[in-house]
C-alpha cells in the first residue's frame, strides 16, 4: 500500500504562554503543525538542539492570507533554486529574520516536505530531518482549517485588547 509510509499532518490552535518574561506571563493563541501526533515545533527544537544551543527551535508559525499557498509550496524564495518555502518564522514575527525553510512539493496525491535549511546558518545540517510525506486530500482538509483558525486568532486578539483596556487604573 503506497499510503502506509505516509505521515499524518494536523494543524492545531493552542494557547501560548509568554515564558521568556517572568513579569508578563500573558497567554495568547497560535498554531502548531503536528506530524504523526507530535508537535512540529518540538521536533525542530529537538533536532536542532545538538548544534544550535539556545537558538534551537526559536521559531513560530505565522498564519496570514497566503498561508495556504505557503503550505502548498507555491511561494518558494529560499535555497539555491528558490524552491524552498519559509515554513517557520522568527519569534519576533518578522518574515526572513530567522526562518526555517523547506522544499514543499505536491506530487500526484502526495505532499512532500524535504531539504530543510536555516538560511542564516548554512553549516547547520538538516539532511537527517524529514522527509515528511502526507496524503494530499488529508493535507488539504487540514489547510481548510486555516480560515477558521485565522478568524479565531483575530477575535482572541480583539477580546484581549478589550480586556486590557477595561482594566483601568483608578489610582489614588
Amino acid at each position: 500500500n503506497q499510503f502506509s509510509s505516509m505521515n499524518k499532518f494536523e494543524i492545531k490552535c493552542q494557547s501560548i504562554t509568554n515564558e521568556e518574561n517572568s513579569e508578563d506571563r500573558t497567554t495568547s493563541y497560535g498554531v502548531d503543525f503536528y506530524i504523526d501526533g507530535r508537535s512540529f515545533m518540538e521536533m525542530v527544537k529537538e533536532f536542532e538542539s545538538p548544534f544550535a544551543d539556545d537558538l534551537a527551535g526559536k521559531y513560530r508559525i505565522s498564519i496570514y492570507e497566503g498561508t495556504k499557498d505557503v503550505l502548498l509550496g507555491r511561494l518558494g524564495e529560499y535555497g539555491e533554486e528558490n524552491d524552498k518555502t519559509e515554513l517557520l518564522i522568527c519569534t519576533c514575527g518578522c518574515s526572513g529574520c530567522w526562518p526555517l525553510a523547506t522544499r514543499i512539493q505536491v506530487e500526484g496525491e502526495r505532499v512532500i516536505w524535504d531539504r530543510f535549511e536555516q538560511p542564516h546558518r548554512k553549516n547547520w545540517d538538516y539532511s537527517d530531518f524529514g522527509p515528511f510525506i502526507f496524503d494530499l486530500d488529508e493535507y488539504n482538509q487540514e489547510i481548510q482549517k486555516l480560515q477558521f483558525i485565522e478568524k479565531f486568532l483575530r477575535r482572541s486578539k480583539f477580546v484581549k485588547n478589550l480586556l486590557e483596556r477595561s482594566q483601568l487604573d483608578y489610582g489614588d
